[in-house]
């Protein structure tokens, strides 16, 4: 059984003037905490991603993205998303990252980057 978690991206937040957003890619990556940095090891992840609407509609996705974890010094990888997380007025996206074959522990942190 493998452990979920969620966070999201959104247009709803104070002082915010933005209507909607297009998503075209991003960076991506998982890796264990370390507690003298942010994050050390990469591990194995799947990060899914689903594009909503104003009223909570899924318009986008979901679309699914592996990040195999080969060596100690990994780079983040480059996920191109679908085209229609471009071609409607996305409100919100959600990202939903699950473990590897151990899942996920309380110290392993998914990495998302502009690109």
């Amino acid at each position: 059984m493998t452990e979920e978690t969620t966070t999201q991206m959104s247009v709803n937040y104070p002082g915010s003037t933005i209507e909607f957003f297009h998503l075209s890619s991003f960076y991506y990556g998982c890796a264990l905490l370390d507690e003298n940095t942010v994050a050390s090891e990469p591990v194995d992840c799947t990060i899914t991603i689903t594009g909503f609407d104003v009223n909570g509609n899924s318009i986008a996705g979901p679309q699914a993205f592996e990040f195999d974890a080969v060596g100690t010094r990994e780079q983040m990888q480059l996920a191109n998303v679908e085209s229609s997380f471009q071609q409607n007025k996305v409100y919100k996206i959600v990202f939903e990252v699950s473990g590897g074959l151990l899942g996920l522990t309380p110290t392993t942190a998914a990495l998302v980057d502009t690109s």
